[in-house]
């Protein structure tokens, strides 16, 4: 996979990785989702993501170590999206902090979930 795109800095940061055929994108998430910045991040980088025309997109939830409400809604509105364009949307090792937001809000099941080994 080459690297396409990073947005935010500071130790903090979000990957666009597209795999060779383009029909896997993965998004790679360091940090906390509750910073403004890292969430517009993801937001653009949910974007980007469509262009290459891809099947699965996966969001990479390993190194999250706290979401809010906006990282919440920024995945609600990456599952509308990719599900209006017919893209498979897989959220990869949400953690403690990712999994208990998705229980306390309700939506887990919203999400296709890949736990990390």
């Amino acid at each position: 996979m080459a690297v396409e795109w990073v947005g935010v800095e500071g130790g903090r940061f979000v990957a666009v990785e597209v795999g060779e055929d383009g029909r896997l994108v993965t998004i790679i998430v360091n940090g906390d989702l509750d910073d403004p910045a890292l969430g517009s991040a993801l937001r653009q980088a949910v974007i980007q993501a469509v262009a290459p025309g891809p099947l699965v997109v996966r969001i990479d939830l390993r190194q999250v170590g706290f979401m809010g409400g906006m990282g919440l809604s920024v995945l609600m509105m990456a599952r509308r999206r990719l599900a209006a364009e017919g893209i498979r949307l897989v959220l990869v090792g949400p953690g403690q902090p990712v999994g208990r937001v998705l229980a306390l809000t309700k939506v887990e099941g919203y999400f296709e979930i890949e736990h990390a080994v």
